[in-house]
């Protein structure tokens, strides 16, 4: 496997990471943030800290999408990325919006404004509550996209290295001493998950160019900031649902996650690195999308009905069922087809821009 092939064990903690956020809602937030009337004591104390599967997302994404960015056109990231992220983001939340409307139930009122803006992917710049609350980690991920589409564009994703450790120190006095001054500062530096995406970065740049000091201080920095910006995030877990976050727990999980991904970087898990993990590494952003509002929706109106185990069961595997169709008879039929869309589409566009550069007359200029 050369260095910028997939990394297939990465796909398999990618179903985990999905798997832990599964759990996270079924049988701990669903019930305890009042959207799901079933009630599951015995796994809470530890799928209660499912949450930090998205943190791990984010520690892939820094990987995945600057290995996915080498010798790449700033046209080509961004068509890649897009193909990759609105196919099943259409369908998905369509398919949420329609079930909510169906059994939703006032709880769940999401409305056809909310669903038209939530198809855009940037209902946050508008103030438009997601039609699923799962949303909101993608907000983060589309930033990280713009950095680093915005460096292809500039030509400067060779500044990847110094630009991380200008965007790490950023975090750190931004949290440090201005966080309650400037929200605007802290939308653009994501300096509460910054420290994941950096790292993910770091280790992909290890596999590129090897180990050294400024890399592993890197790391190191962006451990210490990730457990920094955890344990006030734990805090309020804590005062909402009036349960405990154990702080050790939690710092375990990241350094696990730190120590995975040294092992992925320095080239130490070819022994599990199978090619037939790809797919469920492809199942891992429907089943994200998909799971929560719907099955909150499904419990609720099933749970009277079948033994709440049986149905936790049913649930799962209802959701890989439904990201299997998503991925199968959506993403691999009509992904290649929206891709030649945007090359035509962004084709046409640079050649606007040439002619008037050119100063030469275009279609449509008669």
């Amino acid at each position: 496997m050369d260095k910028t092939s997939r990394f297939y064990e990465i796909d398999l903690l990618r179903f985990f990471a999905a798997l832990a956020v599964v759990m996270y809602h079924y049988t701990f937030l669903g019930y305890t943030a009042g959207d799901m009337a079933v009630k599951y004591a015995s796994f809470a104390p530890v799928s209660k800290y499912g949450f930090l599967g998205v943190n791990l997302f984010f520690i892939i994404s820094g990987f995945v999408i600057l290995n996915s960015a080498r010798n790449k056109s700033a046209k080509n990231f961004l068509i890649s990325r897009m193909v990759r992220l609105y196919p099943v983001f259409w369908v998905s939340c369509s398919l949420t919006f329609l079930v909510l409307l169906i059994i939703g139930g006032t709880r769940f009122e999401p409305g056809l404004k909310v669903y038209l803006v939530n198809m855009t992917m940037l209902n946050k710049l508008f103030g438009v509550k997601p039609v699923d609350s799962v949303y909101w980690s993608l907000f983060y991920e589309i930033r990280f996209y713009f950095f680093i589409f915005m460096l292809l564009v500039f030509g400067k994703i060779k500044w990847m290295k110094t630009l991380l450790g200008l965007w790490l120190a950023a975090s750190y006095l931004f949290y440090a001493f201005w966080q309650n001054d400037s929200k605007y500062v802290g939308y653009v530096l994501m300096y509460n998950y910054s420290a994941y995406f950096i790292a993910g970065a770091v280790f992909f740049l290890i596999v590129s160019e090897g180990v050294d000091f400024y890399k592993l201080f890197l790391l190191f920095a962006s451990y210490l900031f990730s457990i920094f910006t955890v344990k006030e995030y734990l805090a309020y877990l804590t005062a909402r649902f009036k349960t405990h976050f154990s702080l050790y727990t939690v710092a375990i999980c990241i350094t696990l996650f730190f120590m995975v991904f040294y092992l992925i970087s320095t080239n130490r898990t070819k022994a599990i690195s199978y090619r037939k993990f790809a797919v469920l590494g492809l199942l891992t952003y429907p089943i994200y999308l998909l799971h929560q509002n719907i099955g909150f929706a499904l419990f609720n109106i099933s749970h009277t009905y079948i033994n709440k185990y049986a149905l936790l069961i049913i649930m799962i595997l209802l959701v890989f069922l439904l990201s299997l169709l998503v991925h199968f008879k959506v993403e691999k039929v009509y992904a290649g087809r929206f891709r030649k869309m945007l090359e035509r589409l962004f084709g046409y566009i640079e050649s606007r821009i040439i002619t008037i550069k050119n100063g030469a007359p275009g279609p449509g200029d008669f």
